[in-house]
């Protein structure tokens, strides 16, 4: 669960919380929402674990034996971390600010929800609250004819993908291809209405395409990306396709920390 990760148990140990159930609460509620009893016991484990061995480091800065200083955490590579009014973008260990607004917003969602399709109007929806979540399946999609042919030609280049794979006997990422092209098929069904045809889309969606395009282009390409983390604009502008559905789906996975700075 994105957010969630140790990085953000580690910080959360960091401001002095000591007891696992303590930073468990807290790691919730930077989330602003309820996890399942298995995911609260992984959230008390992982802060067992990081007070553990912050114990241990802060011990070895009393002794002498370690260059690093007492509680030293070690930053993520790659962020996006929401503190109010702008958000905190780490991309290979470089950070930048970024005002808060509808394009952070927008890819705060996709970085949340890798290799999945995300329908304009529902990012629309959710944006207004908090991005930083796993968006659901609220409705059957509806779909244009040029989604269709996108969706189309993605799966016949995982086809080909997958065949390669087996030709090198990469069981891995059979597995991972496997996996995408079931989940776009079962899409690609829920999208056709009787008799396999397309169901049309309404000019709300097509008014909701052209705001979450235009939106996500703007902020790729300002100053505070573009200039000052080049190497993150050129990742995300190559990882993200726009149209109906937007999708994070980069060639190499990147282990994004999503989470939200209290303030």
């Amino acid at each position: 669960m994105r957010g969630l990760g140790r990085g953000r148990i580690a910080a959360l140990v960091s401001r002095g919380l000591t007891t696992p159930d303590r930073v468990a609460a807290a790691a919730q509620a930077d989330v602003q929402r309820l996890v399942t009893k298995p995911v609260a016991d992984r959230l008390r484990r992982q802060a067992q674990e990081t007070i553990a061995a912050r114990e241990a480091a802060m011990q070895e800065g009393e002794d002498g034996s370690s260059d690093e200083p007492p509680g030293s955490l070690e930053s993520p590579e790659y962020a996006f971390e929401w503190a109010g009014d702008f958000w905190d973008l780490t991309f290979a260990g470089r950070t930048a600010h970024v005002k808060d607004g509808i394009g952070p917003r927008y890819l705060a969602m996709l970085l949340a929800n890798p290799r999945k399709p995300l329908y304009c109007p529902d990012m629309i929806a959710v944006a207004q609250g908090n991005p930083i979540m796993k968006v659901s399946d609220l409705k059957d999609p509806v779909a244009d004819r040029e989604a269709f042919q996108q969706y189309e030609r993605h799966l016949a280049d995982l086809a080909s993908e997958l065949e390669e794979a087996k030709d090198w006997n990469d069981l891995a990422r059979q597995e991972r291809l496997q996996a995408q092209i079931a989940d776009l098929t079962e899409r690609v069904a829920r999208m056709r209405g009787l008799g396999g045809r397309a169901r049309t889309f309404s000019d709300p969606a097509e008014q909701a395409r052209v705001s979450v395009t235009k939106a996500v282009n703007r902020l790729l390409t300002s100053d505070a990306v573009a200039a000052r983390l080049p190497e993150a604009a050129r990742h995300l502008e190559k990882s993200i396709s726009c149209g109906t559905f937007v999708c994070y789906d980069p060639e190499t996975p990147v282990d994004w920390e999503l989470s939200v700075r209290r303030i």
